[in-house]
């Protein structure tokens, strides 16, 4: 189990990015959270296995219909305590 940290920098606020993220994290099985952050850029945190994060991280880069992403960064932390599993995705506000 893993668990990634996503800064999206681009035109990705105000164009259903955050929404679209939901909808595909859901569907890959992955939990965590996305944020719109104040500097304009999108923060994601993600769990899941490696498999289906690289399928939501190539998404990332894509963005949504409206998006435009700029720059995706991605930093890796392998989890140790099934305590720190998030139970779903949720948009975070």
């Amino acid at each position: 189990m893993y668990q990634v940290e996503i800064i999206i920098t681009g035109i990705v606020q105000g164009v259903n990015y955050r929404y679209n993220t939901r909808e595909v994290a859901r569907k890959l099985g992955l939990t965590g959270w996305v944020k719109n952050m104040p500097d304009g850029s999108v923060k994601i945190i993600i769990q899941g296995k490696k498999k289906e994060i690289d399928k939501f991280i190539k998404w990332c880069q894509r963005g949504s219909e409206l998006s435009k992403v700029e720059n995706v960064d991605v930093s890796w932390i392998e989890l140790e305590k099934e305590a720190d599993l998030y139970k779903s995705f949720e948009i975070e506000y």
